[in-house]
């Protein structure tokens, strides 16, 4: 098996990374007008500094090799942390294991006596066992599920498999909740949610804070840079408690869930993380219980865990996922979770019904299911996991539509740093501090928008290149 990066990936930063270092050249010709004010040399100076650096690391990726070949007789690496032959024997094991900020790596452990000098950057453990990075999953042309089944056959003993995602499933598999198209619909409804309280943040918090810095360093300069500190933790509070609202929603949304034994396995990136089913601490809210989930019904623990229920439509999800559920609760020695099971199964009825059901609407002794229509039955009683390539086709469309919106959020926090910079810059005539720390944190920011806005600019051509795939798919 043989192992590189993406050819069109490496084009792009080949020209990208040319790009950026025109931009370098044409920013270090404007620096030397006589005219420019310091802040404007500033503001020009940080970002050719950034896009010299950028344009650097982008050159580096696209020319450097990167392929690694994999036969029954060892591993020939050629990759910008490390270029030898390494023998089986010289492996103790090779493992797909979870990484950093949800990312899946390729880690190599070399055996008892074998050295392998690398980067600090591409070192590792595993297993509290030094360990070499060779590549995170997404940074080669090859499908994953293959890469870990052709590693089985090559490694044997020595493979690991610690991604969820690529192993058989645990136990009895819930089916994915919610589903692709429905993903994409929440998806959208939480980033409307997001994108209010973000508003909220920028007229209720940002601008008074500025405001209140801007009296405060006219009055005098220790008392505005005073109110400056307060006015950053306090702005950077709101901030964090804004973005966390709806948060674990969208982790639940994005959970596979299967049952293993007694167990709830929740975690698509770590296959060791489970969940007690009969601790006597499991229990189902109805919505409203817990602030932004919606109109979800939520399985729960000591803090929410699963979906049983859209926060945005509030439709229950498959009947067979909550009677699984309910049977294993039921099994519990513990009143609490045998209740929790109760509650299950009259989701679980009323999961036949289109319409979403509030607390109110459950009974606490059906006489009889809701009827329902054929169509709506045999609705929810199909598979998720049986998704028709139309059913697709809409989905991936929806996710399109998501990443344009996205180009929004890049435009708002343009103005949060246009705000900072145009706040800095009124009040550097009357302070020597305040100013220029304004002026200088929004020079700051405006480098952490250009990697920000250059990762939603990727988003949207990923999302544009999978939306003509499946239509050309579709027409042929």
């Amino acid at each position: 098996m043989t192992l590189r990066r993406p050819y069109a990936d490496r084009l792009f930063f080949l020209f990208f990374g040319g790009f950026l270092l025109a931009g370098t050249v044409l920013l270090a010709g404007l620096l030397l007008d006589d005219d420019l004010s310091w802040a404007g040399w500033l503001y020009r100076g940080v970002a050719a500094l950034f896009a010299l650096w950028l344009g650097i690391f982008s050159l580096r990726y696209a020319v450097l090799p990167f392929r690694i070949d994999i036969d029954r007789l060892g591993w020939t690496v050629r990759t910008p942390d490390l270029d030898r032959y390494l023998r089986w024997d010289e492996i103790d094991k090779v493992a797909i294991a979870p990484g950093p900020k949800r990312s899946e790596r390729l880690i190599v452990v070399p055996a008892t006596g074998v050295t392998l000098d690398v980067r600090h950057s591409a070192r590792a453990t595993l297993d509290d066992r030094p360990a070499v990075e060779l590549f995170r999953l997404g940074e080669v042309a090859y499908d994953d599920g293959r890469l870990a089944r052709d590693l089985a056959e090559l490694a044997g003993d020595r493979f690991q498999n610690r991604v969820a995602r690529l192993t058989l499933p645990l136990g009895r598999q819930l089916s994915p909740f919610p589903g692709p198209l429905d993903h994409a619909r929440l998806r959208r409804w939480l980033n409307r949610r997001t994108a209010l309280l973000f508003t909220g943040w920028y007229l209720l918090v940002l601008l008074p804070a500025l405001a209140i810095v801007d009296l405060a360093a006219t009055a005098h300069e220790l008392l505005g840079a005073v109110v400056l500190v307060a006015a950053l933790i306090g702005v950077a509070a709101a901030l964090i408690r804004a973005a966390t609202i709806f948060s674990d929603s969208r982790r639940l949304a994005h959970t596979s869930a299967s049952i293993d034994g007694p167990y709830l396995v929740t975690s698509a990136y770590d296959i060791k993380r489970r969940i007690p089913l009969q601790s006597g601490e499991v229990a189902v809210l109805p919505p409203g219980s817990k602030r932004g989930y919606g109109k979800a019904w939520l399985l729960t623990d000591t803090t929410p865990c699963l979906l049983l229920s859209s926060p945005h439509t509030g439709h229950v999800r498959s009947a067979d996922d909550l009677r699984m559920l309910s049977a294993t609760l039921s099994e519990s020695p513990h009143d609490s979770d045998r209740a929790a099971a109760l509650e299950l199964d009259r989701l679980a009825t009323s999961s036949l019904v289109t319409v979403p059901l509030d607390r109110a609407q459950l009974s606490p002794a059906p006489a009889s299911p809701a009827p329902v229509s054929s169509a709506s039955a045999s609705s929810a009683s199909a598979s998720p996991a049986q998704i028709s390539p139309v059913q697709a086709g809409t989905a991936d469309g929806a996710n399109l539509w998501l990443a344009l919106t996205a180009i929004g959020r890049v435009v708002g926090w343009l103005a949060v740093v246009a705000t900072i910079a145009l706040a800095g810059g009124t009040i550097v005539d009357n302070s020597s501090f305040v100013g220029p720390a304004l002026i200088l944190g929004a020079a700051a920011l405006f480098g952490v928008w250009i990697l920000y806005a250059l990762y939603r600019i990727l988003g949207l051509l990923g999302a544009l290149m999978r939306f003509a795939g499946r239509a050309f798919y579709a027409r042929g």
